[in-house]
C-alpha cells in the first residue's frame, strides 16, 4: 500500500496492541474542536513569629478592570512576593478528584449537536421577532438556557456554548433581540451564583450542589466570552474574601477552573495576585484553615489554578495558541439539553 513503509507494516502486524494504541491516538485527535470568540468555528481539529494584619478585602473590578496589564516582570514579582502555603501530603481522594475536574472542565457534546440546538434556539426567538413582547421573549429563552445550564453540572459547558452561538447569532440577526437575550442570561447568572453564596458545610446536600452547578456554569459562561471579567470578579471577589469552609473552596474552586481557558477578555492580572495573596494569608491564620489540613489543601489547589491561568495567558500570547479547545465527551447527550429546552419559554418563567 502506497504510503506504508515495511517497518510500519511489520511493527503493525506483529504487535495488535501498537495499532490499537495508533488507532485509539487517532480519534482521539477527532473528538478535539475549538470555538472562537463571537465567530463559531466547530473543528475536529486540535487548535490543561508576630501575626500580620489580614489583607485588604479584594478589590472588585470597579477599578482593577480599568487597570492596563502588568507587564511580566511585575506580574512575577507580584506572584512571589506573597508567602507560599506549606505543602501538605497528598490526599488519593482529593488528588483524583481534582484531576477529574481539570479534566473533564472542557467536555461538551459533539459539536455539530450543539450547532444544530443553537439553531434551534435562534429560530425560536427570530420566529417571534414582529410580535408584541418580542424582547421578553428572547430575555425568557436566556432565562431558560440558564436554568439549563445550572440543572446538570456535566452538561454545563455544551449550554454554556449554545448560549455563545445563540449571542452570536443574534448578533447579526436582529441586535435588540441579542441584547435582550444576553443580558437575561448574565443577569440571571450572576444572580443565581450569588444567590447560593451562603450555603456552607453545614447546608443540605441539595444547596451545596446547586452552590456548585451555579459556579461551574459561570465560570464556562466566562469561558465563553458571554460573561465580562467586571462581573466575574465581583463574583470572585466575595467567595475570596469569606471563604470559610469547603463547600465555598470547592465552589471558588470550580469557578476559577471553569473560566481557565477562555476566548474573552482576561481577568486583571492584579485582581489574580491579590485574592492568591488573601488565600495565602487564610491558609495561614484564619479558621478553618489553619486547623483542618484538609480545607488548607482546596486553598493550595485553589492557589494551583490561579498559577496556571496566569501561564497559560502568558503562553497563548506568545505562542498565539487558542485555549478554547472543547474535548468532545461521547459520553454526553445533546438529548439530555434537548430535553431541558424543549417546553418553550415565556415571558413570566420562574426564578432560577
Amino acid at each position: 500500500m502506497a504510503g506504508k513503509t515495511p517497518s510500519t507494516l511489520s511493527t503493525s502486524s506483529s504487535d495488535p496492541d501498537i495499532l490499537s494504541g495508533i488507532q485509539k491516538n487517532a480519534r482521539a485527535r477527532e473528538s478535539f474542536w475549538a470555538v472562537t470568540f463571537r465567530k463559531p468555528s466547530h473543528s475536529a481539529r486540535v487548535s490543561t513569629e508576630s501575626r500580620p494584619a489580614p489583607p485588604a478585602r479584594t478589590s472588585t473590578s470597579l477599578d482593577l478592570a480599568v487597570r492596563p496589564p502588568s507587564p511580566p516582570h511585575t506580574l512575577c514579582h507580584a506572584l512571589d512576593a506573597p508567602a507560599s502555603i506549606p505543602l501538605l501530603p497528598l490526599d488519593p481522594h482529593l488528588q483524583a478528584y481534582f484531576l477529574k475536574m481539570q479534566s473533564t472542565a472542557t467536555d461538551t457534546c459533539h459539536p455539530r449537536e450543539i450547532a444544530a440546538a443553537a439553531r434551534r434556539v435562534v429560530a425560536a426567538i427570530l420566529a417571534r421577532q414582529t410580535a408584541p413582547g418580542t424582547l421578553a421573549h428572547a430575555a425568557a429563552w436566556g432565562e431558560a438556557l440558564v436554568r439549563a445550564g445550572v440543572a446538570r453540572r456535566e452538561y454545563s459547558r455544551t449550554v454554556a456554548v449554545v448560549v455563545h452561538d445563540v449571542v452570536a447569532a443574534l448578533l447579526w440577526a436582529s441586535w435588540a433581540q441579542n441584547r435582550a437575550f444576553e443580558r437575561a442570561v448574565v443577569a440571571r447568572a450572576t444572580q443565581a451564583c450569588a444567590a447560593r453564596w451562603t450555603a456552607d458545610d453545614g447546608a443540605p446536600d441539595d444547596a451545596r450542589a446547586q452552590m456548585l452547578d451555579a459556579a461551574a456554569f459561570v465560570g464556562d459562561l466566562f469561558a465563553l466570552g458571554v460573561l465580562r471579567a467586571r462581573d466575574m470578579c465581583a463574583l470572585v471577589a466575595p467567595l475570596v474574601d469569606d471563604a470559610r469552609s469547603a463547600t465555598h473552596c470547592r465552589a471558588l474552586h470550580l469557578l476559577l477552573l471553569r473560566a481557565q481557558a477562555h476566548i474573552g477578555e482576561d481577568l486583571p492580572a492584579e485582581f489574580l495576585c491579590e485574592c492568591r495573596q488573601k488565600l495565602v494569608w487564610q491558609a495561614t491564620h484564619a479558621r478553618p484553615f489553619v486547623e483542618d489540613d484538609m480545607a488548607r489543601r482546596w486553598l493550595i489547589e485553589i492557589c494551583n489554578v490561579i498559577e496556571r491561568t496566569l501561564t497559560q495567558r502568558g503562553l497563548v500570547t506568545t505562542f498565539g495558541r487558542s485555549p478554547a479547545c472543547h474535548h468532545w465527551d461521547t459520553h454526553l447527550s445533546i438529548d439530555v439539553v434537548s430535553g431541558l429546552l424543549d417546553a418553550p419559554p415565556n415571558a413570566d418563567v420562574a426564578n432560577v
